[in-house]
């Protein structure tokens, strides 16, 4: 027994032993982190058992996007499977989603821009049959930023550098027209 005790005394000395423990410790703690927060295999689908019909999930899952988690009321961290995924990108393209009352037949090409979220569900709350969504009619998007400009969270516009070159030099023009 004596003997046994002794060889894992030299062991733990020796520069083995030490790199060994530094191992071992290393191993824990990589456990550890990676037990707790990167788990591939707890990315479920967030649609699974929450469908009318139960269908069951296909595909490879995908992150939501803002677009996708504003639509189902859900977080930035949800996953859905390829089937789902698709199913509700189909849906939220499907209406107007601003909380105007008044809406146009014929969907914009352009989605929504992420500064309008809020502000939108702010304003829904209080409108009937307002849904979020991604897309919103032709009318509603021409009139949105008129209409908005005067609520205390609107954010205008960014001014792209391209509109600013082609005012400057629109002014330019008319400049040396008027000399």
């Amino acid at each position: 027994m004596r003997e046994h005790d002794s060889f894992l005394r030299e062991l733990y000395q020796s520069s083995i032993g030490e790199i060994s423990y530094v191992g071992l410790l290393w191993v824990t703690f990589t456990f550890l982190l990676l037990g707790c927060y990167g788990k591939p295999t707890d990315r479920i689908c967030w649609f699974l058992k929450r469908t009318r019909t139960g269908e069951e999930c296909q595909g490879p899952l995908r992150r939501f996007d803002q677009a996708i988690a504003r639509f189902v009321n859900g977080e930035l961290n949800c996953w859905a499977c390829t089937r789902h995924w698709m199913r509700a990108s189909r849906e939220a393209n499907e209406y107007c989603s601003s909380p105007f009352l008044e809406h146009s037949t014929q969907l914009s090409k352009r989605s929504i821009p992420k500064r309008f979220y809020y502000l939108f569900d702010r304003l829904g709350a209080n409108t009937p049959n307002y849904q979020p969504g991604i897309r919103w009619c032709n009318k509603c998007a021409s009139i949105a930023d008129n209409a908005l400009s005067k609520e205390s969270d609107y954010i205008p516009p960014k001014v792209s550098v391209q509109m600013f070159i082609l005012f400057l030099l629109f002014l330019s023009k008319k400049v040396s027209l008027i000399y």
